[in-house]
């Protein structure tokens, strides 16, 4: 009942990612271990989440069929009689999650996953088509890389909470890059551009701040920024369905190498 569909897996990845890049600052600002609850929230973290991307697919299912892309990789995009599970898969996937983040004590951690789980079902029930879809992902991600942090320390400081903001940044000014060049520059390019422009505001200001304060932590942010000229450079010569493949792989390359750099930047020094 728990099993992933092929498609699922890269996202489950990709959060899994996150709630670990967030851990590693609490590890290396703090030293801070983990335990049999930060364990058991942390599953909850990822199983809660998970439900949104079959609430998403339920949404976007008449068009996913048009999309011949999306039509091969999304099994309800080319079998409607998958409805019923996926709603049945959605709830027990947020359901299962939210018991598990029980466990925590530290209450800014549920309230971050619960506001998380919040951002991302008014994403997908369609502020993704309006100009405040890069504002919404912006917090969305924000709170998701938060949450690895907060499971173990009850509260973020300032240069903490800043750099979090700049990897969400990072990461939402990606994403409307990528749904520009997906959509050829012709279907949704407003609500586009507003992810994007978003998120370089988020990107820079907050890595400003962090160098202006002299903090250890804009280096291992500019280590990630740097770690995504692999995936920039080879990303126009990528077929359409291997930029879902490959690209997608290429993607762990910069949490790797931020989480390498509060390691280095900010533990061993």
């Amino acid at each position: 009942m728990f099993a992933f569909d092929n498609v699922h897996y890269y996202s489950f990845i990709k959060n899994v990612l996150q709630f670990a890049l967030g851990a590693t600052l609490a590890y290396a600002l703090f030293a801070s271990l983990p335990d049999a609850i930060t364990l058991f929230s942390a599953l909850g973290f990822l199983f809660a989440y998970h439900s949104v991307y079959y609430m998403n697919d339920i949404v976007d299912m008449d068009a996913d069929a048009k999309d011949p892309i999306k039509r091969r990789i999304k099994p309800l995009a080319r079998d409607r009689m998958k409805l019923k599970g996926y709603v049945l898969k959605m709830f027990l996937f947020m359901l299962v999650g939210l018991a598990l983040t029980s466990f925590n004590t530290h209450v800014m951690f549920k309230l971050v996953v619960f506001a998380a789980l919040i951002s991302n079902l008014l994403h997908s029930a369609g502020l993704k088509k309006t100009p405040l879809s890069g504002v919404n992902m912006l917090v969305m991600e924000w709170l998701k890389f938060s949450a690895g942090y907060l499971a173990f320390i009850p509260a973020i400081p300032l240069n903490p909470a800043m750099f979090l903001l700049a990897v969400a940044g990072a990461y939402t000014f990606a994403y409307g890059v990528y749904k520009n060049i997906s959509a050829g520059f012709k279907e949704g390019i407003i609500t586009r551009w507003h992810d994007t422009f978003v998120g370089a505001l988020a990107l820079i200001i907050p890595s400003l701040w962090l160098l202006y304060v002299g903090s250890s932590l804009f280096m291992a942010l500019l280590l990630g920024l740097l770690s995504t000229l692999p995936i920039i450079l080879s990303y126009p010569f990528l077929s359409p369905h291997n930029r879902l493949r490959i690209g997608g792989a290429l993607t762990i390359i910069p949490y790797l190498a931020v989480m390498a750099g509060l390691l280095l930047f900010c533990r061993m020094w």
